[in-house]
C-alpha cells in the first residue's frame, strides 16, 4: 500500500517540527489541533449557539438589535484561552482561529439560529495597526466560518477610519460615541436586504460590535448576529 505525498510530507515535518499542545507542549497526535485533549478538556465552552436569550445575547438587549448572538470559550486572564488568543494575535497562529471556526460553525448549524446568514463580516483593523501586526487575526477565522456556514466572505464590506487605541479609558457611552464615527461601508450593495454575521475575536463589553451593527442596520432590510471565539467572562 502506498503513501500519498501529503502524509509522507507531513509525517516529515512532523519528525522534524512536531506539532505540539500550545498550553502544556505535549507532543499532538495526528487527529489533535492545537491543543492536546487534556488541555481542550480544562477549556470552558460557552455552547450559545442552543441558546435564545444567552448571556452574550442579553449584552446588546436595548443597545442594539440583532437577532442572534454566539461565542465559542469563555475567556478569562490567566486561562487557557488567553494563551489561545495571544498565540492567534501576536505569534502568527492563525490555525488557532482556523481551528474555533470550524467548531463553531458546526456547532451553529446544529443549532439552526443561523440557518440564514447571508453574508460573513470582519470587524476591521485600522489600516496602521493592521500594517504593524502583519495581518487581522479575525479575518482568517471569519473566512473559515463563512466556508462552514456557506455565506459569502466579505473582508471589505468594513472599514475602520480612525485608531482608538485609547477606549479602555472611556465608559461604554463614550466609546459608542467614539466608535460609531470609526467605521463606515464603502459600498452597500453587499450588505443591503443581508443577514450578515459580524465576527470578532474576543467580547469584552461589546461597544466595538454595537457600532458596527448599528452602521449595517442603517441598510434597507438588514439583520445582523455576531460571533466571536470568546465572550470575556
Amino acid at each position: 500500500k502506498f503513501l500519498k505525498v501529503s502524509q509522507i510530507g507531513g509525517d516529515l515535518a512532523g519528525l522534524f517540527f512536531p506539532r505540539v499542545c500550545l498550553e502544556c507542549e505535549r507532543l499532538l497526535l495526528r487527529e489533535q489541533q492545537v491543543l492536546c485533549w487534556v488541555c481542550r478538556a480544562e477549556v470552558p465552552c460557552c455552547e450559545f449557539s442552543y441558546h435564545r436569550g444567552n448571556r452574550l445575547e442579553e449584552l446588546f438587549y436595548g443597545r442594539v438589535n440583532i437577532k442572534a448572538a454566539t461565542s465559542y470559550f469563555y475567556f478569562k486572564k490567566s486561562g487557557i484561552v488567553q494563551g489561545l488568543m495571544h498565540n492567534l494575535k501576536y505569534k502568527g497562529r492563525q490555525d488557532v482561529g482556523n481551528w474555533v471556526a470550524e467548531m463553531l460553525a458546526e456547532e451553529m448549524i446544529e443549532s439552526g439560529r443561523f440557518s440564514t446568514i447571508d453574508v460573513v463580516v470582519p470587524v476591521p483593523l485600522h489600516p496602521k495597526k493592521k500594517r504593524k501586526r502583519g495581518y487581522n487575526q479575525v479575518s482568517q477565522f471569519a473566512k473559515f466560518l463563512a466556508d462552514g456556514l456557506g455565506a459569502v466572505y466579505a473582508e471589505d464590506a468594513l472599514i475602520r477610519n480612525r485608531d482608538d487605541s485609547s477606549l479602555t479609558r472611556k465608559n461604554r457611552v463614550e466609546r459608542s460615541e467614539i466608535l460609531t464615527r470609526a467605521f463606515s461601508i464603502p459600498d452597500s450593495n453587499g450588505l443591503t436586504g443581508k443577514h450578515v454575521l459580524l465576527v470578532d475575536d474576543i467580547i469584552t463589553s461589546g461597544s466595538t460590535l454595537e457600532a458596527c451593527a448599528k452602521i449595517i442596520l442603517k441598510l434597507p432590510d438588514s439583520e445582523v448576529s455576531l460571533a466571536s471565539m470568546a465572550f470575556t467572562l
